[in-house]
């Protein structure tokens, strides 16, 4: 099965997506949470706080059931369908605590049961075509671009050069496994990309772009992030078709009153 990396949230890079067993309620595992709350907001701001940390506890404020989903299920927004138009207006305020030895990964899984419990959200995981993007070299001659390059040091040991700085619209890398960057790409273009350029290995990258927004204009001469792409890293996006997996939810409620 082809394997489709891509980031989170588009705050987190490189997190891979492989067909998994249906996601119908799961099995909790390790401990559970020991409180947990949600409420409606009673907030009139329109952004969204999450705070997750490995000692258990979860926060999260003015949050819509659309978006817990992408944190408990590990997916873009594009990856999730049939939920209701409610699960994407409804904002509320969660809190929920578990012993402090617990992973992030087992926090996710608790995050999961909590909306099961509490949500009644019934989902299963399944592959569905889709238009993708591929992402291929430019150049017929596998020539990459002036910010793209191999690197050929060591990333080990306490003077390790390798490092990464994102901006709302540049990133800044050394020495970073080539899926960080691939993963970024599919974050910026809201859409499953598919890599179909054959690079390994870590690489050295470096671009700036706007948004592809009218007031984009504003920020001086740098160019769109798929321009970007090409321009300054050597690399194209293609139309394609694909088999991807997608997060369908069968059913869920607005959530019980504490």
């Amino acid at each position: 099965m082809r394997r489709l990396w891509f980031p989170c949230l588009s705050l987190v890079y490189g997190v891979a997506l492989v067909a998994q067993e249906p996601a119908t309620p799961s099995a909790v595992v390790g401990p559970a949470f020991e409180v947990a709350s949600i409420k409606p907001t009673r907030s009139i701001e329109t952004g969204t706080v999450i705070s997750q940390n490995s000692g258990g506890r979860f926060m999260a404020a003015n949050i819509t059931l659309f978006n817990l989903l992408q944190q408990a299920y590990d997916v873009y927004p594009f990856q999730i369908v049939g939920v209701p138009d409610w699960a994407e207006r409804d904002r509320f305020d969660v809190q929920a605590t578990a012993p402090p030895d617990t992973s992030r990964v087992q926090q996710a899984a608790l995050l999961r049961q909590l909306l099961e419990d509490r949500f009644m959200v019934r989902a299963r995981r399944e592959m569905r075509e889709r238009d993708v993007y591929a992402l291929v070299i430019a150049r017929a001659d596998g020539q990459l671009g002036p910010n793209l390059r191999p690197f050929t040091g060591d990333c080990t040991g306490k003077e390790s050069p390798c490092r990464m700085r994102n901006g709302p619209n540049f990133t800044d890398a050394v020495g970073m496994p080539f899926r960080i960057l691939f993963g970024q790409v599919t974050g910026n273009v809201n859409r499953f990309v598919v890599d179909k350029t054959g690079l390994t290995g870590r690489f050295d990258f470096k671009y700036e772009w706007t948004s592809d927004l009218p007031t984009a204009n504003a920020l001086g001469d740098r160019v769109s992030f798929i321009t970007a792409l090409q321009e300054q890293l050597g690399l194209r996006l293609v139309s394609d078709r694909a088999q991807v997996e997608v997060l369908v939810i069968e059913s869920a409620e607005r959530p019980t009153p504490n």
